[in-house]
């Protein structure tokens, strides 16, 4: 069964929560040894925010490893490649994905659309280290956004939060090779995301050097038939790849998280 399927459908369609609740259900995420860290720098200079990753702040930032098979590393390796930068100023955090698909596909456009259903790109932060009040943010290549944010996680009965969104976020998606073309072969996409601190942490809190979230960077990739000169998903061909694995097929497991370190 698709566990992580059945999650999203029940958070889509779940419209209360309390951020307030019982705090004693929440895991204990902070006592939870990250799997990885990745090192989040200042950017040197500004970041134009168009998808192409060319910026010389860039340079700067270190790729993180390549994401693995979310159930983990006895699964077999991902077949296409994705990997992820990160940056931070007063202002926002910067993401930089690099999603390698010969065939770049999406269809969804609307607001808060369900974009785990098609290819997309998505991001967990974890500003307080308490496994509740975590955001997730998920794009795909046509640059259709929906983010939310969950008072605890989903098997634990988390909801997301009632009228809660990241505000003032920026996105931008280049697509190396053609979207929705199946006569042709991509090299993949790349989305650039600026969050504001102002929306993402209380009171607008900006980190401090040395300071640590917890972070999980992923992706759902569907197999696809193309035979009828366009794209059909392949029942059940979903896969799921993250930068750090939960150990099943799940990403609303913030004690499996990474760490995101801010340093200057």
């Amino acid at each position: 069964m698709r566990t992580l399927t059945k999650f999203l459908i029940a958070l889509a369609i779940l419209t209360a929560g309390c951020a307030d609740g019982d705090k004693t259900a929440a895991s204990n995420s902070s006592n939870d040894p990250p799997q990885a860290t990745y090192i989040c720098r200042r950017a040197p200079t500004a970041i134009n925010i168009d998808g192409k990753l060319d910026d010389v702040a860039w340079q700067s930032a270190d790729w993180t490893s390549d994401f693995v098979d979310v159930r983990g590393k006895d699964w077999p390796k991902p077949r296409l490649r994705t990997r992820c930068k990160l940056l931070y100023d007063d202002q926002n955090l910067y993401i930089a994905a690099d999603l390698g698909d010969p065939d770049v596909w999406g269809t969804m456009t609307g607001k808060d659309q369900h974009l785990y259903l098609e290819n997309n790109f998505e991001v967990f932060l974890d500003w307080q280290n308490n496994a509740r009040d975590y955001w997730e943010f998920e794009m795909n290549p046509l640059n259709t956004i929906w983010t939310l944010q969950l008072d605890k996680p989903l098997p634990q009965g988390g909801h997301p939060i009632p009228g809660r969104e990241l505000i003032g976020v920026k996105s931008a998606v280049d697509v190396q090779g053609t979207l929705n073309n199946p006569a042709d072969t991509d090299k993949g996409w790349t989305a650039e995301i600026a969050i504001p601190f102002a929306t993402l942490a209380k009171d607008g809190h900006v980190p401090k050097d040395g300071e640590h979230w917890r972070m999980l960077l992923c992706r759902i990739e569907w197999t696809l038939f193309k035979d009828t000169g366009k794209y059909e998903k392949v029942p059940a061909g979903d896969q799921y790849w993250s930068w750090v694995p939960t150990g099943e097929i799940a990403y609303h497991k913030p004690d499996k998280y990474g760490e995101l370190r801010f340093e200057r």
